[in-house]
């Protein structure tokens, strides 16, 4: 039974006990989001989006805004649509703030990515960090990282739910399909990685530290997913050089084509350049392949949760010889250790976390 169906048949959707706002669309393509929110509504929260009409709102007055990828707000290219987009959601926030209202941040990010206006980020962060009340966060041991970059937050109220899973989201895989579509042999060893193609990512370091192996031994990378530009583009193509070892396919991944890719791969490397917490080593994990990944406090924490073999970490710059080590390891001796990350334990810790927030 998945979590939808669970949904439905466990009573029936209870009538909501809270309104919540938030900056994130309903509609966003992003399974992890919807579960979350499905666990919301089981929980009696009620979203909506953070618009004027609601924060003003008489009649159905919200109790809290919940915030996620609030750095978002500033990545407009231009900078007046990213001046207005940030000027208005820290107005909104502001003003259910002083009317009394609870406002929780969930930390995916410690910061953006690739911002255009760093600056007016960085006034983004200042301002949102100080008129949050509430923190979430996916470990206990991003706690540190995460007040290193906002020392406003340290006097926050702090609330640890971690990342769900993805088994209800994530089809069957079949590996020789994808073998078939990538014209790969049956026999050589595959290395993955996948998800949107943006330079912090660290595609093209991976690139080069497999063309930089002393040895070739039939491996095949895989670089799956689709980049923000022409230019990113251009440049994995130039970093592969034409490599018959480096097969790119530089588009968007549909869920049954991206599960077939998983299942077809040996190891699935995850180079992040900056990372705070990953829903593709999630999704990796949840799909059953090991993950090479850089030596951070999450990833460390993931890797103790799941089980041996499941999660390697690397410090330092990815190279040949991380790559080389990380091929020869063994496979893991048992499937990895999800149980934690089962959205019927999460749910019960969201409807408590709100309970929390909003003191009821």
């Amino acid at each position: 039974m998945t979590h939808r169906e669970r949904l439905t048949t466990a009573g029936g959707v209870p009538r909501p006990a809270w309104r919540v706002l938030t900056n994130v669309a309903n509609d966003v393509a992003n399974p992890w989001l919807a579960s979350w929110r499905e666990a919301e509504v089981r929980a009696g929260v009620r979203c909506s989006p953070l618009k004027w009409r609601s924060v003003l709102a008489v009649a159905d007055r919200p109790q809290a805004v919940h915030l996620q990828w609030p750095e978002r707000a500033a990545s407009p290219v231009r900078l007046r649509g990213a001046l207005r987009r940030t000027g208005e959601l820290l107005l909104q926030v502001a003003y259910l703030r002083a009317t009394g209202r609870k406002v929780l941040l969930t930390m995916h990010n410690a910061r953006g990515h690739e911002s255009p206006h760093p600056r007016l980020e960085g006034v983004l962060w200042t301002t949102l960090t100080r008129l949050v009340t509430d923190v979430h966060t996916f470990a206990d041991a991003s706690r540190a990282e995460i007040i290193n970059v906002h020392r406003a937050l340290a006097r926050k109220r702090w609330h640890t739910i971690p990342h769900g899973d993805y088994c209800d989201s994530t089809p069957t895989g079949d590996a020789a399909a994808a073998r078939r579509r990538l014209a790969l042999p049956e026999g050589r060893s595959l290395l993955m990685t996948f998800g949107q193609l943006r330079p912090y990512k660290g595609t093209i370091a991976l690139i080069e530290a497999f063309a930089s192996r002393p040895t070739r031994d039939g491996t095949v990378l895989v670089v799956a997913g689709a980049t923000r530009t022409p230019d990113d583009e251009a440049r994995l193509v130039a970093a592969a050089g034409g490599s018959p070892d480096v097969v790119l396919d530089i588009r968007f991944q549909s869920p049954q084509e991206l599960a077939d890719l998983l299942a077809a791969s040996d190891l699935v490397v995850l180079p992040y350049v900056r990372v705070l917490t990953s829903g593709s080593a999630m999704l990796a994990l949840t799909a059953g392949r090991p993950v090479l990944v850089p030596a951070t406090a999450w990833f460390e924490d993931l890797a103790t949760r799941v089980g041996p073999g499941w999660v390697t970490t690397y410090s330092g710059d990815l190279d040949a010889e991380v790559l080389t080590a990380a091929l020869a390891l063994s496979p893991p001796p048992r499937p990895p250790d999800l149980a934690w990350a089962d959205w019927t334990a999460v749910e019960t810790q969201i409807a408590h976390l709100w309970r929390t927030v909003l003191g009821r």
